[in-house]
């Protein structure tokens, strides 16, 4: 009997011993960079949000991701130290990093390691030739070509323009400009991040007459620009980019911002509300969207078993989607000719109003 007894443990023992680790679901480890403080934290707070708020939603997603989520300052070099730090150190799989310059500051090094890399980036240079590199953004030029058909039914013939040097606003004026047609487009000052007085900048207005304003500004800036350029007499119509999408800046801007328009991606009401109710702010929420459809796309849409999947598989069943659906609409996965790789969104017109920031019915 006791002979019998241990050739029946023995045979159990195997069976027993590969039936564990299949009890026990494999994670998938997620790094999120972001800015969470500085001048652009509204931004990263709301993709941590929109991130926050999918795995309350959806508890699959708690279930198949761990998520570390680290402040880049908006700064490359700590960017490159975090993304360093959760890839060779800790063996994170995916990492989803926010902004131009510092998603331009990762893409190289990521195509040396065993890593799946989305950017939140307009710059299609990013991605392109990079294997491990997708964009999960509209390029710049989709901005910008909304944008000019925007200021062209609206009527306009001349706008004038004013930029801060920033890789993001170079490439949706880039978009602009490409899509002007008859549009005349002319850039009359640039700035430095940290400029805060643009009143002679804005005196060159009153050389030559245009229909409009383009402020491609940062935050900050926006508010200040606009509030001068009111205070020195100037009355034409204000456009302008995402960075308008902040009810902190039209507030700042102390009314100057009202009636500005700027092309940015649609974010559906059901989320509006439940983002809403929940962090009590709509600050940004168009990054919030994008940060809870993110997380809905790797840790739902990609299948129940990611957490055994490498960064090269993950990668290829991305690619392999052709389209998804969001909050913020229907997006469909495109390769350029020149390799670039990214989701395209939906782009509409956004007007600022007294109480809040509302797509264009007009557009």
């Amino acid at each position: 009997m006791r002979i019998l007894s241990f050739v029946v443990t023995g045979l159990l023992f195997p069976l027993i011993a590969s039936a564990q680790p299949k009890d026990i679901p494999s994670r998938l480890k997620v790094g999120i960079i972001a800015p969470l403080s500085g001048p652009l934290a509204e931004y990263g707070l709301a993709v941590r949000n929109g991130i926050d708020l999918a795995r309350r939603e959806s508890p699959e997603i708690d279930s198949r991701c761990d998520f570390a989520i680290e402040d880049s300052k908006y700064d490359s070099s700590t960017a490159i130290t975090i993304f360093q730090k959760l890839v060779s150190a800790d063996h994170f799989q995916v990492v989803y990093n926010w902004g131009g310059p510092t998603s331009e500051a990762l893409a190289p090094i990521a195509a040396r390691k065993d890593v799946a890399l989305y950017v939140l980036s307009a710059d299609p240079r990013v991605s392109e030739g990079r294997t491990r590199v997708v964009r999960f953004a509209n390029s710049g030029a989709d901005y910008g070509r909304v944008l000019a058909n925007h200021l062209r039914a609206r009527g306009f013939r001349k706008v004038a323009v004013f930029k801060t040097d920033n890789q993001y606003l170079e490439a949706i004026f880039a978009g602009l400009k490409a899509a002007s047609g008859e549009l005349q487009v002319d850039l009359l000052d640039s700035f430095q991040p940290g400029d805060k007085d643009f009143r002679s900048s804005i005196s060159k207005l009153k050389v030559r007459a245009y229909d409009a304003v383009g402020l491609f500004l940062l935050s900050g800036q926006v508010s200040l620009f606009s509030s001068q350029l009111r205070a020195m007499g100037s009355e034409e119509p204000i456009f302008g980019t995402d960075f308008f999408e902040s009810m902190t800046e039209v507030r700042q801007s102390r009314g100057a911002l009202v009636g500005a328009t700027f092309a940015n991606n649609e974010v559906s009401p059901s989320f509006r509300a439940r983002y809403h109710a929940t962090f009590n702010n709509d600050f940004q929420i168009n990054h919030a969207a994008n940060g809870f459809d993110f997380a809905f796309l790797l840790c739902k849409q990609l299948g129940s078993d990611v957490g055994v999947l490498s960064a090269e598989e993950i990668l290829s069943r991305t690619m392999k989607l052709g389209r998804m659906s969001g909050q913020q609409g229907e997006a469909r996965l495109v390769t350029s000719s020149t390799g670039d790789k990214y989701f395209d969104f939906p782009v509409v017109i956004r007007r600022i109003t007294n109480s809040e920031i509302v797509t264009d019915s007009k557009s």
